[in-house]
């Protein structure tokens, strides 16, 4: 099941060798951990360089995106089973 969010979300990351990996993200007052990063890809809003990641926590796969320009995190997408 995949559920549209497009919420926006707090988000710990590290910012190493030039690259992003998102740690851990709070969405509706509950913490995620990251246990993996799935698929990282980048994109353009017009000039606006935007990043993408799908993120998994274990039990479920979400979609996050972070818009340096803005210092801005969305929750984009939760994939759930059932």
């Amino acid at each position: 099941m995949v559920e549209q969010i497009m919420e926006p979300v707090d988000v710990i990351a590290s910012f190493s060798g030039g690259q992003i990996r998102p740690r851990a993200f709070l969405w509706r007052k509950r913490k995620y951990m990251v246990s993996s990063v799935n698929l990282a890809y980048f994109g353009k809003d017009g000039k606006d360089p935007i990043y993408f990641f799908s993120v998994s926590d274990g039990a479920n796969a979400y979609k996050l995106s972070f818009r340096p320009s803005k210092m801005i995190w969305n929750l984009m997408e939760l994939y759930a089973e059932g």
